[in-house]
């Protein structure tokens, strides 16, 4: 099976719509009504949309145009998410990317995967740990094969859905590599995998031409706290 139990929480790709304005109405009442009553998801927001607000700052100043403090300032609950300040916020961080296509970046790794990762009784598929052997040894080819054939639920099916997507985009296939990562709770994977996760979220973004969401998760991950591996 190739399941994973839907997470209550907010997403990183969900909290970049939410301040680019991209939810509809339903959706972004449903989210703030979500990040009032948790912490996890508020904090997670705050960053989202701190790092807005100083890109569009930096933008508009490139611009030689004015921000004034009342803009620039992170605005507390319920009253973050204005949708004439993120229109605003958007034409000023779109405008340097209409003469741009979707950017290449270099091809990062996940971490040795048996080196650190421990499957629980009953979590192990010989695809799946052939697929994670062969992604170590950067036998793509064969680490796509035996990943798209394991049959794993819980943590293995995240791992395998990591492992699989980071594959993809080595491959050059970045809209089956966000499709997978769409499907992960970002939230309960821990270090140092969240962050390669983050980037990989990002990466696919940007290869498929979704420009603003991938500097709107490039931004959070460098707002983020330092965290101990």
């Amino acid at each position: 099976m190739h399941e994973l139990e839907p997470s209550p929480h907010l997403s990183e790709a969900q909290c970049a719509d939410l301040v680019l304005a991209l939810l509809s109405d339903a959706e972004q009442d449903r989210a703030l009504a979500h990040a009032r009553s948790c912490a996890a998801c508020e904090e997670r927001l705050r960053l989202h949309t701190a790092a807005h607000a100083r890109a569009g700052a930096a933008a508009a100043e490139r611009l030689g145009q004015t921000v004034t403090p009342r803009q620039a300032r992170v605005l507390p609950l319920p009253r973050w998410i204005w949708v004439a300040a993120a229109a605003v916020l958007i034409a000023v961080i779109a405008l340097p990317q209409l003469f741009h296509g979707p950017q290449r970046e270099p091809q990062r790794w996940l971490p040795n995967p048996e080196a650190g990762i421990t499957l629980r009784e009953g979590e192990s598929d010989p695809h799946l740990a052939t697929g994670l052997a062969a992604y170590g040894h950067r036998d793509l080819a064969t680490a796509r094969r035996e990943l798209e054939a394991a049959q794993v639920t819980g943590g293995a099916e995240t791992a395998r859905r990591l492992y699989l997507a980071n594959t993809l985009l080595a491959l050059d296939e970045p809209e089956a590599a966000l499709t997978l990562l769409q499907g992960i709770d970002l939230l309960n994977v821990p270090e140092p995998w969240q962050e390669e996760a983050l980037w990989s979220l990002q990466t696919a973004y940007r290869q498929t031409g979704q420009e603003m969401r991938a500097d709107s998760i490039q931004r959070a991950r460098i707002a983020r706290p330092t965290r101990t591996h």
